[in-house]
């Protein structure tokens, strides 16, 4: 099936889209399975990926590997015994997640590759130290790593390592004694399983952006002839995680630039519609002054027809209204462009968009 997806690439011109709604068929796996079982072009895998407006298309595709996948890699080789070990390697010797590893054998051969790792970090001028293990990880599938022995910080970056021994379960079967206090108080169910340490150990390479693999056992082959890509797995790490960094920064950069931009657009809309409400509130005014001007000269002719006293108290109230009108009339006042307002974060809103007053990460909408 794997060739199958390989000649269907190459028939469909070199990407293959897929419609997921329409075929079920797993090709996340069959992508994997042709990988891992080399049944793609030489110097060529395949990749595949999510498209367009929906989650259903899917394109898949052959490129180039990776240099980092054709990379020769320079043997690390495990010491024969631990002569002047690495500080954190003593440490780890001395603490409780070794000691936890059964068989002194197994141990010190877990303390080796340790130290052969460590060695090799320091030699390329990685920083090594003990893990400070603060809060559990998961991988990409959701299961939980195991807390780090060691961390090695290449590029500012931190990728941590563990090594376990391995254990072999087999289901438990209860015995008599395990079952004699059955239905009483002191009742325990007895295990599900019963677990038995062997001389296989994993290295657990822990955290984000895996490349090769983030375990390797001495079930497919002893651990001395994989340190190499270990330490590879390790550095690929960092050195994504430190791009994932820059990228993240220059994004939020981008972002900020994009933000500062809008808010001076917004400032400057906000400027003209404040402008334009002030013009059109003068309007108002001036268009209402000149109402009050034509019911002041017909207050004027009414008081012309009123005896002395009535006139006075009127004539009284038209000094008045025609001095408010001069007031509330633009034009009778120095006419100039208004003073740019201050907006409050709140007046830039309608003016923004996508975009919060409030700062670039907040309420941020892609």
């Amino acid at each position: 099936m794997t060739e199958q997806l390989v000649a269907a690439v190459i028939a469909a011109g070199g990407v293959l889209t897929i419609d997921r709604q329409e075929d079920k068929t797993d090709y996340e796996a069959r992508v994997k399975a042709a990988n891992r079982l080399n049944k793609v072009p030489a110097g060529k895998q395949l990749v595949h990926r999510r498209t367009g407006p929906s989650w259903r298309t899917w394109e898949i595709w052959l490129e180039d590997l990776p240099a980092w996948r054709t990379a020769v890699l320079e043997p690390i080789h495990a010491p024969a015994t631990l002569h002047k070990p690495h500080p954190v390697v003593v440490t780890l010797r001395d603490g409780e997640k070794i000691k936890r590893i059964k068989g002194v054998g197994t141990r010190q051969r877990a303390l080796r590759l340790l130290q052969a790792l460590a060695a090799e970090a320091t030699k390329r001028g990685y920083h090594v130290r003990v893990a400070r293990n603060a809060s559990p990880t998961y991988s990409r599938r959701g299961e939980k790593e195991p807390e780090a022995d060691l961390t090695v910080t290449k590029d500012g970056q931190d990728v941590g390592l563990a090594i376990r021994q391995e254990i072999e379960r087999a289901k438990h079967t209860a015995t008599e004694a395990e079952m004699a206090h059955y239905g009483t108080p002191r009742f325990r169910w007895p295990p599900k399983y019963d677990e038995t340490p062997t001389e296989r150990l994993a290295i657990h390479v822990l955290g984000r952006f895996q490349h090769w693999q983030s375990e390797w056992s001495d079930r497919t082959g002893p651990l001395e002839e994989r340190l190499a890509q270990i330490l590879q797995e390790i550095e690929l790490r960092a050195e994504a995680a430190e791009a994932d960094r820059l990228a993240i920064e220059a994004a939020a950069r981008e972002r900020r630039r994009q933000w500062e931009a809008a808010m001076a657009r917004a400032k400057l809309d906000h400027r003209e519609a404040f402008r334009a409400k002030v013009l059109e509130q003068q309007m108002a005014a001036w268009r209402h002054a000149g109402q009050l001007r034509e019911y002041i000269a017909a207050m004027a002719e009414r008081i012309g027809s009123m005896d002395d006293a009535e006139a006075k108290a009127a004539t009284e109230w038209l000094a008045w209204a025609t001095e408010h009108v001069a007031r509330v009339d633009p034009l009778d006042s120095r006419l100039a462009m208004p003073p740019d307002p201050e907006p409050k974060p709140e007046d830039l809103k309608p003016f923004l968009g996508r975009w919060s007053p409030y700062g670039p990460e907040t309420g941020y909408y892609r």
